[in-house]
């Protein structure tokens, strides 16, 4: 009998353990940001301390529902927001499989749709299928992931009645924690880059900078990099793809700034996470 309750006794305290370890890391006041290795395509994983996530675009296919697995716990089985940059399909067609796999709660929109593909069409009936609630944002915007700790994305471009590519009308965010700070832009070229600097200046000046449509020559210009002044400048890029991403000038130019380059090719997902006053790498 004393062997059968002590044996009850050690269980009981594993399981007391495990419940506050599982409470501990809900409660930490800590921002965690996955740049998930989907190949050839955006796919950002952005959670908040109180547990509220926004998944930012999914990447060509359904490699992005095995890689969301690596970084959420075992048991979460929702997403509570996602968004697409723009309708590419390395940046959406993941999506269908994100619904297929997860509750979502809310899809985030800017505007409509501009591209009559079959992947869109495909995308639009798997979210009236899972009956996801549509959200429509426009620049200025912020969205609210954790009141108590200020947690907010702004939509900062495109402008309203703005033209261009689809590429330069990616939705462009900025996510802020206190003195932390993470740009997100899209596949936007320098065009749109020399815009967001006459009209942002120095509020464009961000810890992270996900860099723009994979690296590509038509991106990421020498002054956009000196307004943003990045600790970390992450591409989001698949190993050998056939565009040859990222360009070499590219990484000659962000190299010259020194500033840390993150290769989702290199090295897998990328995880950054931030307390409110810097932003540091999980390894």
């Amino acid at each position: 009998m004393i062997k059968i309750q002590t044996t009850v006794i050690m269980i009981l305290s594993i399981i007391l353990i495990g419940v506050y370890h599982v409470n501990s890391s809900l409660s930490t006041d800590v921002l965690k940001v996955s740049f998930l290795d989907i190949g050839q395509g955006d796919s950002i994983l952005i959670e908040a301390p109180n547990g509220v996530q926004l998944l930012v675009d999914a990447g060509p296919d359904g490699e992005v529902v095995r890689q969301l697995g690596k970084v959420m716990k075992f048991y979460d089985h929702s997403i509570d927001l996602m968004l697409e940059t723009h309708e590419d399909s390395d940046h959406i067609s993941g999506f269908v499989d994100v619904l297929d796999r997860y509750e979502v709660g809310e899809k985030l929109v800017y505007g409509t749709s501009t591209k009559d593909t079959e992947t869109v069409e495909v995308l639009e009936n798997s979210l009236l299928e899972n009956d996801v609630p549509i959200r429509q944002v426009a620049q200025g915007d912020k969205i609210i992931l954790d009141s108590k700790n200020n947690i907010y994305v702004e939509v900062i471009s495109p402008f309203k009645g703005q033209k261009g590519s689809p590429n330069d009308l990616s939705v462009v965010l900025k996510v802020v924690y206190a003195e932390t700070e993470l740009l997100l832009t899209g596949d936007i070229s320098e065009t749109i880059e020399r815009g967001l600097i006459a009209s942002y200046g120095n509020q464009l000046e961000s810890d992270v900078l996900k860099i723009g449509h994979h690296g590509s020559r038509t991106s990421t210009s020498d002054e956009f990099l000196k307004v943003v002044n990045p600790k970390y400048a992450v591409i989001q890029v698949g190993k050998e793809n056939k565009y040859g991403h990222p360009d070499p000038d590219v990484l000659e130019r962000i190299k010259g700034k020194n500033i840390e380059i993150l290769r989702n090719d290199e090295e897998g997902t990328v995880v950054l996470t931030s307390d409110g006053k810097e932003f540091s790498r999980l390894k």
